[in-house]
């Protein structure tokens, strides 16, 4: 997949009439495999809108000639650049018609300048992530059809070589198809059924709320931030996503790592929620040295930790232990909860991308974070698994080499 990928670019259009402005935004968003294209006017810009595929469209709204928002409308005017995404600059606060003019126009977001650097490069981030999970989908059609093609040649002139040639043809087109059906579930659901809407959604109800608070009435009012709560469950789960993504993708250099250090820190970054959710947490001592990746387990552990304070039962203390035991060749750290524990059969599925056991009114989540548990866990060269009793708890287990 890195050699697929290693000549391919995310690109990005910055529009605005100020060279000083494309520079700077130029300098904020800089990274590898991005590649910025500037245009100091609409009419340049839609010329290399023509010639170039664009991830994102950053476009000030007050340019000379024409505008931002006229520039968006010819852009959704056209079939080639219909579905690219735009983000506004403006330089003041916008009033409520050139906001609703604005995400006519097809515009995702506004950005007031000065633009402060972590949002930007944030909202960008998603985006960024998002064309090149749809490169690499087209990436491995392209290997899936060029392999299948050279094979079927191969078994044409060779064909005292059928048999095996037959063998490699079904393991690699397995193994394509897999890679080839996650990555298309991926990029559906985030291009599809998250990313438009979420932001159209988030955007409008804010509107309401500045515009029209105080004409809605309270139940006007409640029904808007309810929207505002849905749109943030969607932010939620791109987030996870994202994560879920950067786990499976990213490179990870397994060292040697002090596991009660981790889970320590861990537990004192989560102190607020353990306090607020009148938690007894006991961390027995241990030490003992793994080969992980800190970050990685880091995440592994903070979705543990945060399931075994969400999934509590009504009314009760929830009490969570956490301890480790050498098993073999490998450390076995144990997260062990109170709550209201799974039944045997979902002990596998659990760990899948987007399975729940429960309603999101009855206990929130994206149905992610186990999922992510597994694969940075697998990733690291561990396992990862549960006993538990339905009403009477859960306890999760990690398993990792050791170090000592």
């Amino acid at each position: 997949m890195e050699k697929l990928m290693a000549n391919k670019t995310v690109k990005f259009l910055l529009v605005d009439d100020l060279e000083a402005n494309l520079l700077a935004l130029g300098g904020l968003l800089k990274r590898d495999h991005l590649e910025l294209l500037m245009a100091s006017s609409g009419k340049a810009a839609l010329e290399l809108l023509l010639i170039h595929d664009i991830a994102l469209a950053f476009v000030d709204v007050q340019m000379p000639e024409m505008n931002g928002f006229e520039l968006a409308e010819l852009m959704r005017g056209t079939e080639r650049t219909r579905r690219v995404p735009i983000i506004f600059l403006t330089a003041g606060a916008t009033d409520q018609e050139r906001r609703f003019r604005g995400y006519d126009a097809g515009a995702v977001d506004f950005l007031t300048k000065p633009i402060e650097a972590h949002v930007l490069q944030s909202k960008a981030n998603v985006f960024f992530e998002l064309a090149r999970q749809h490169q690499e989908l087209q990436a491995v059609a392209e290997e899936k059809a060029r392999l299948i093609s050279s094979l079927s040649e191969a078994q044409r002139e060779l064909q005292i070589h059928a048999e095996n040639l037959d063998r490699r043809v079904r393991e690699r087109t397995a193994s394509l198809e897999e890679t080839n059906k996650h990555l298309e579930a991926f990029c559906y659901t985030i291009a599809h059924d998250l990313r438009g809407p979420m932001r159209a959604q988030n955007g409008f109800a804010q509107i309401l709320l500045e515009e029209y608070g105080d004409a809605l009435g309270d139940t006007g009012r409640d029904l808007t931030m309810r929207i505002q709560a849905a749109a943030k469950r969607q932010e939620n789960l791109i987030d996870d996503l994202l994560a879920y993504s950067r786990v499976s993708r990213d490179e990870m250099s397994v060292n040697r790592e002090n596991l009660h250090r981790i889970v320590s820190d861990v537990c004192e970054e989560m102190s607020y929620f353990i306090k607020e959710a009148k938690a007894e947490l006991t961390l027995e001592p241990f030490d003992f040295k793994v080969r992980a990746h800190e970050m990685s387990l880091r995440l592994a552990i903070t979705n543990l930790l945060s399931n075994a304070l969400k999934f509590r039962k009504p009314g009760g203390t929830p009490r969570i232990e956490i301890h480790a035991e050498r098993n073999g060749e490998c450390t076995r750290l144990w997260i062990m909860d109170n709550g209201i524990g799974i039944a045997p059969e979902y002990f596998e599925k659990i760990f899948e991308v987007f399975q729940r056991l429960h309603k999101t009114s009855e206990y929130p989540g994206t149905g992610v974070g186990l999922a992510i548990v597994k694969k940075a866990v697998e990733r690291m060269g561990g396992r990862v698994g549960l006993e538990a009793e339905e009403s009477v708890g859960s306890r999760f287990w990690i398993e990792l080499k050791n170090a000592d």
